[in-house]
């Protein structure tokens, strides 16, 4: 992989998802807003927009994209830039660094686990494994589903370690042997016989986010094994960490973004069964826990979650510690509720595909159900009433907790207050909730009692800091450089390239007095010859950075991109955005000679030479008026 595929990965994320590990985001609706680290903000100015993945802080006037925003932060090159966001991310450079030497050992890995899919798929279409046809026959899968996930057949025997042991003595074969076995595929005995790890297993390949296999999860065909381990994965190695990796992911991620919302299910059977119904944004984790390097993955991709857990305790269990991830980040997930049904897999069989559409479109979030379980239907009644609404408050409290002193969490608190009939107003309310916040992490981390969820996770001392960096000293602003209608016409460029390939575009060129104008659109114009359209954005950025641009040219580049689409002109409206342009330049030239003329004039003492200055003035005065008349 390269730095170019480390540039669109960073691209792909949504910005705020970067933007977020280095300072404070505050998210309101659709709006994403931060203080400024590069002016002295208190009142939040910068704009972080996911959509067309840029920044930009009016106030200062700097923006631009996350790579920029890393650059700027911490006055770092474009290279430690890159480095920077990859240790924030949790990606290695090196992965990306195109001149690092391959590492032979996970190139080995990666054929054998290729190799091993492959064979394992070839099984499943031999027609040979009835458990695999009874498997496949039973789920309703077809064959289209099969082929996309890859799903195959581990024989009965030892196929894979006979096939390695039959190769030439040396070196190499005892190299593939041992990487074979440190990745799971095959055991050794005491005996110091090799054998194959998974056998009369469905294979279910899991692959990275780019869709290379790392690992298998593999589902147990007869009855002793399901009694012993229905599922087994592939041991953690180099290749692969059960707790970073997320079943589906490679095919879901695209949806995603697209639909800006996840749905996180419980088993690869209800994310492949979800998947083949359309639902192509669900991810299923490997094993009964959802970890915190899951769903750092899934928030660079979305901050919305639906949980579709089962609905059995465990599954409540994990939706309760995933709901608690989301609150540190001040998201509050929604639930699928997939009663009478244990799962989306039996929801989707028994109810089908429009049922679940409905279930999603009326989902609520996770916690507003969990307070729904927790209080009674009627306010506690008689001498105890007041110790046992207490209680509760102090239970709904522990559920918010993690969600911190928020609107999201207040509204909440006086609701279920008001539902307990507590007669102490909103305030003295919310004041007990901070009291409760101020207690130490074993009192706030008991878990309500009769709910069934599990006691909070800690948060991980790896976590990205949130704390807002000190802004840096506020320098003195200075005055524009350029002219108004100079940096029209470059807004309008940015806008509109296509007006780079008109004809005239060199005899407006004239009417600019600054040199540097002259040669940004002369070198955009030079490489618009070389791109597509939809790599017209990502030049222009890039080429801010490394083309050396003049930085007030480049805030006003980085500001025509966050506030305007790139949309296409016709001939007529082409032709009357150049007569304007034109029209402005020729007046700010004029304005700013008049200026010169006025203050010559104004410090001379000949009386002649103010004559002749007041002359010159007039007919200027006079041309511009003609502009004006032309303009209208």
């Amino acid at each position: 992989m390269s730095l170019d595929d480390l540039k669109r990965l960073i691209k792909d994320m949504p910005i705020s998802s970067v933007l977020g590990r280095y300072i404070t985001l505050s998210h309101k609706g659709k709006d994403t807003k931060a203080c400024c680290p590069f002016h002295d903000d208190h009142d939040p100015s910068m704009h972080v927009n996911d959509n067309k993945g840029m920044y930009w802080c009016f106030p200062c006037q700097k923006g631009g994209d996350a790579i920029h925003f890393v650059m700027e932060f911490k006055h770092l090159n474009y290279i430690e830039a890159l480095k920077d966001i990859c240790s924030q991310i949790g990606v290695r450079f090196e992965d990306y660094d195109t001149e690092k030497k391959k590492d032979p050992k996970r190139e080995k890995a990666r054929e054998l686990l290729q190799r091993a899919c492959e064979y394992y798929r070839k099984q499943a279409l031999s027609g040979k494994h009835q458990a695999y046809l009874d498997f496949a026959k039973k789920r309703e899968l077809p064959d289209e589903t099969l082929e996309r996930y890859k799903i195959g057949f581990s024989p009965a025997g030892n196929p894979l370690s006979a096939h390695l042991r039959q190769m030439p003595e040396g070196p190499e074969k005892d190299f593939t042997l041992s990487v074979a076995q440190e990745i799971g595929l095959i055991g050794r005995n005491d005996r110091g016989d090799f054998y194959d790890f998974f056998r009369e297993r469905i294979m279910f390949p899991v692959c990275d986010a780019g869709g290379m296999v790392i690992a298998f999860s593999a589902r147990a065909t007869r009855p002793e094994d399901e009694k012993r381990a229905k599922y087994i994965n592939s041991k953690n190695s180099f290749m692969f960490n059960k707790s970073q990796a997320l079943f589906g992911l490679n095919l879901a991620k695209a949806q995603i973004r697209a639909k800006d919302a996840v749905i996180i299910l419980e088993g690869q059977m209800d994310q492949i069964m979800m998947n083949r119904h359309g639902f192509e944004n669900g991810v299923a984790a490997l094993g009964t826990a959802f970890t915190e390097e899951n769903f750092r993955m899934l928030l660079n991709l979305s901050r919305n979650f639906y949980l579709a857990m089962d609905m059995d305790r465990a599954g409540q269990k994990a939706a309760m510690a995933i709901n608690e991830l989301c609150f540190k980040e001040k998201i509050v997930p929604k639930c699928l509720d997939l009663s009478p049904q244990k799962d989306a897999d039996e929801f989707l069989k028994a109810q089908g595909k429009l049922q679940m559409v409905d279930r999603i479109d009326k989902a609520r979030p996770f916690i507003d159900v969990v307070i729904d379980g927790l209080l009674p239907k009627e306010a506690p009644q008689g001498p105890s009433a007041i110790d046992q609404k207490i209680t509760l408050m102090d239970k709904v409290y522990a559920l918010l907790a993690p969600l911190g002193d928020d609107i999201r969490s207040e509204e909440r608190i006086k609701d279920a207050a008001k539902r307990l009939q507590l007669s102490s107003d909103g305030e003295t309310i919310m004041e007990g909730f901070r009291r409760f916040l101020k207690k130490g992490p074993e009192a706030r981390h008991q878990a309500p009692a009769n709910t069934g969820f599990a006691p909070r996770p800690q948060p991980s001392p790896h976590a990205p800091s949130k704390t807002v960096p000190k802004a840096p000293e506020k320098k003195p602003q200075t005055e524009t450089k350029y002219f108004k209608a100079e940096k029209l016409l470059i807004e309008e460029i940015t806008k509109h390239p296509e007006l780079l390939s008109k004809g005239n575009i060199g005899a407006l060129l004239d009417f600019v007095e600054h040199d540097e104008v002259k040669v940004y659109v002369s070198r955009v114009k030079e490489f618009l010859l070389e791109i597509d359209d939809s790599g017209y954005k990502d030049f222009l950025l890039d080429f801010l950075v490394t083309g050396k641009v003049d930085e007030e040219i480049a805030q006003v580049v980085r500001m025509a991109l966050v506030k305007h689409e790139v949309t296409e002109l016709n001939e007529k409206m082409l032709e009357k955005h150049l007569a304007g342009i034109g029209l402005h330049l020729r007046k700010n030239l004029l304005i700013e000679k008049k200026i010169q003329l006025q203050s010559k004039m104004k410090s001379s003492t000949d009386d002649e030479e103010k004559i002749q200055l007041g002359i010159e003035i007039n007919n200027i005065d006079k041309e511009i008026n003609n502009l004006k008349s032309q303009k209208k």
